[in-house]
């Protein structure tokens, strides 16, 4: 029987590694970024913490659990996808790697945005932001669905940069 290292193909366990810890520290910046940018969750937009109106332990706890979640699913999606590309269900495997790419582009444009956020509310105080996070908030923040659309944005690039490097011959 393989182990799990070597059912993700000639990669070391190393970059697989690095990948959590640099993930695991975008989450922890989006969520310290966060707080510095609104210590009270007053203009806080994620849905999840807006409907179950969590705190901020429920906050840091739930996300490290998530991130672990979407982290060993990417793992697992990824491994299969590099020992058996031809299986039947490619395209599920596809999806499942490419919510981790997404959300760890987006955790990374969460803690900027924040910051902007944080520096245009006076909560951060970063003087050469202040013309951009004021032309930030004001104008691209203000376009009806801009969360959306980047999310969407960052799914699709990681759908189709998965799609590509292991699509069926």
């Amino acid at each position: 029987m393989r182990s799990f290292h070597a059912s993700i193909g000639k990669l070391p366990i190393g970059v697989f590694t690095f990948i959590l810890l640099l993930y695991l520290l975008f989450i922890g910046l989006d969520i310290l970024t966060t707080y510095l940018a609104s210590p009270e969750l007053r203009y806080e937009y994620n849905p999840v913490i807006i409907y179950f109106e969590m705190i901020w332990w429920e906050i840091v706890t739930v996300s490290i659990l998530i991130a672990f979640l979407i982290f060993f699913c990417f793992l697992f999606s990824l491994s299969k996808l590099i020992n058996n590309p031809q299986m039947e269900y490619w395209g599920f495997y596809i999806l499942g790697a490419s919510i981790f790419i997404s959300h760890f582009c987006y955790t990374f444009f969460t803690i900027v945005n924040n910051i902007l956020s944080g520096v245009y509310l006076g909560n951060i105080d970063i003087q050469w932001l202040n013309s951009i996070s004021n032309w930030y908030i004001t104008e691209l923040v203000q376009i009806q669905y801009f969360y959306e659309i980047i999310v969407s944005l960052y799914f699709l690039s990681g759908f189709l940069i998965l799609h590509f490097a292991f699509r069926k011959e």
